[in-house]
């Protein structure tokens, strides 16, 4: 038996780990990018690299299977991982700028147009606060209007019985 791959072939391999590895960095600006568009939380950071993290996995796995028969090797890893890090160091940073340029100008385009389904929403939250607050008010009134019977009821009986008891 022969476990040992030809160089050409290896080498080969090598060589589209070094592409996979491009585009699992593309793919990680790509995500970057995204991740701009939701704000500085923590929760958004930890969902987005948990999901670019789920892709690079899946695509290293299916990498490995169609051009190195499932066998996972170091030197395909760090082809990836040399790949990545260079797209990142060069083009990367350009494209990543790029992408945020991109998606700002769509998430501007997007905020333009759900302004004015914005600015009714506003206005139909403040009209039904008014609203509300002259209910809370009128129904305040009738309970003090209510208490005040019970109350002038209760003075009344009292009033009642001691002019009873006078006379």
């Amino acid at each position: 038996m022969n476990y040992s791959e030809p160089l050409v072939s290896q080498i080969v391999v090598f060589c589209r780990a070094l592409g996979c590895g491009i585009l699992l960095g593309l793919l990680y600006g790509a995500v970057c990018a995204v991740r701009m568009l939701f704000g500085e939380r923590k929760g958004v950071y930890v969902f987005f690299d948990t999901l670019y993290f789920l892709m690079a996995s899946l695509l290293s796995f299916f990498f490995m299977v169609i051009y190195n028969s499932g066998q996972v090797r170091l030197n395909i890893i760090l082809a990836e991982l040399v790949g990545g890090v260079a797209f990142h160091f060069s083009l990367g940073r350009y494209i990543l700028g790029r992408y945020a340029a991109y998606l700002a100008c769509v998430r501007n385009f997007f905020a333009f147009l759900a302004r004015p389904f914005i600015k009714t929403a506003e206005h139909l939250r403040d009209f039904s606060g008014r609203i509300f607050r002259r209910l809370e008010k009128k129904l305040s009134e009738m309970k003090n209007k209510e208490k005040n019977q019970k109350n002038f009821c209760i003075i009344a009986k009292i009033l009642l019985k001691n002019k009873n008891k006078s006379v």
